[in-house]
């Protein structure tokens, strides 16, 4: 996690993610508490908040790049 991880490669499992030091408290806090969600929907979850924050992060980039637009 720490490291950069070949995305299209395998992802970590709930033990390597929770005795990471690099990954955060708030990371490990969600995976605790959806750890026994459907993983489906927990996945699809996931995959709606990074769209939402990715989003928010082109946007201040696009702000920070052209501060008159």
């Amino acid at each position: 996690m720490g490291e950069a991880r070949d995305p299209a490669g395998p992802a970590p499992g709930f033990a390597a993610v929770l005795t990471d030091p690099t990954v955060s408290h708030a990371a490990k806090a969600v995976l605790v508490a959806w750890r026994d969600r459907d993983w489906l929907d927990a996945a699809d979850d996931a995959r709606l908040l990074a769209g939402v924050f990715e989003a928010e992060v082109d946007r201040l980039i696009r702000r920070l790049s052209c501060p008159s637009a």
